[in-house]
């Protein structure tokens, strides 16, 4: 069976380091999409950190129009894939300049499949736009077609389920996982611009092995294709205990006690969150090695100015903290760089990530 795997922009390798560590080879078709020839489809979506989404792959076509897609919908087989009794919708993800929009693809592909079973049966599936029984994916990317089966479901996988306070700017967990995957993090682990607490929290989920059912469900579970409950069991067994401190910290109390109840929503025992000054790290009562943070980008909430001063006493206490290794990101990643090497540190670009519609550089520094 062919996977397509979706994520970030600018995450596809560490999409293919963690399909290594789940014994599986991954190809990067495109940016943001990666092939992989595996049967797992519960391993990928209970167990996967950087997945945004997981397709079970019906066809990839390259195509040129509008009819040229509604040609290639109707020549599949329809009803391996969406029993008569059971409802589905179409979902569109489009990338690219087209003379078609989204919902164009969704309402012809649609009107596609429907007709297919008229043809074939004298009846049709009904379609349920607000919570179907089969999600069909129709995505262009360019000039490539891919039809398939969204076995994650309507939320992508950064929805992990346990997020109860919503921060203004809360990460997307998928990235949280992919930086923290760059930091190579052991012992004390800290966050010091925190928000909600989702690079903690994805830090000790992820390091004990916690899957997502704990906290939501998916689609492919309604199929009746997978043994759900064998594979839940075999992922119970691999939870463990982690002996790690790990802290998120944040200037403002009412961050501090969201953080808290999305700490207390994900049961991450060894996450402690607290009110501190990312100025002033130097004064922990303990010693972070390793820091993996989303420091504020000054677009919407604080001037240039008052951002580079940040940056600047963020780096220089970090420093004196006994910081040994950074993972950022940022979008003043000139600005993150000179505050870091001015603080000593040895600082790189490690990379480019979409982050919705803002590139933003991952940034790495280290003593």
């Amino acid at each position: 069976m062919k996977l397509l795997l979706t994520s970030l922009v600018g995450l596809e390798n560490y999409v293919l380091e963690e399909l290594r560590g789940f014994g599986l080879r991954g190809k990067v078709l495109r940016k943001g999409r990666i092939l992989v020839k595996s049967k797992k489809t519960p391993l990928l979506n209970y167990a996967s950190r950087t997945v945004e989404r997981v397709i079970e792959l019906i066809a990839v076509e390259e195509v040129h129009s509008l009819r040229e897609i509604v040609q290639v919908v109707q020549s599949i087989d329809w009803d391996q894939y969406i029993p008569l009794d059971h409802s589905f919708a179409v979902r569109t993800e489009r990338i690219g300049k087209h003379d078609f929009r989204s919902i164009d693809v969704e309402r012809e592909a649609g009107g596609a499949i429907v007709d297919w079973f008229l043809e074939r049966y004298g009846r049709r599936p009904p379609v349920n736009l607000e919570n179907p029984w089969v999600v069909v994916r129709v995505d262009v990317d360019g000039d490539t077609l891919f039809v398939g089966l969204d076995s994650t479901g309507e939320r992508a996988l950064h929805r992990r389920g346990w997020r109860v306070y919503h921060h203004p700017a809360a990460l997307n967990a998928t990235l949280a996982s992919a930086m923290l995957m760059e930091s190579r993090w052991e012992g004390v682990l800290l966050d010091p611009m925190a928000g909600g607490g989702t690079i903690p929290i994805e830090a000790e989920l992820g390091r004990r092995h916690v899957p997502h059912f704990f906290f939501r469900d998916f689609a492919f579970e309604r199929w009746g294709k997978y043994n759900v409950w064998r594979w839940r069991l075999r992922l119970r067994k691999k939870i463990r205990w982690i002996a790690d401190d790990i802290y998120g910290a944040d200037l403002f109390w009412k961050h501090v006690r969201g953080c808290g109840e999305n700490v207390r929503s994900a049961g991450a025992r060894r996450v402690s969150c607290l009110r501190w000054d990312a100025t002033r790290l130097e004064e922990l009562p303990f010693t972070p090695k390793y820091v993996v943070t989303n420091p504020p980008y000054g677009l919407r909430i604080a001037r240039p100015e008052v951002v580079y001063e940040l940056y600047r006493e963020f780096a220089r206490s970090a420093k004196a903290a006994g910081v040994e290794r950074i993972v950022l990101i940022t979008t003043k990643w000139k600005k993150m760089l000179e505050s870091l090497e001015g603080a000593g540190f040895s600082a790189e670009v490690k990379g480019e990530i979409l982050y919705g519609k803002l590139p933003v550089k991952l940034i790495v520094a280290e003593v």
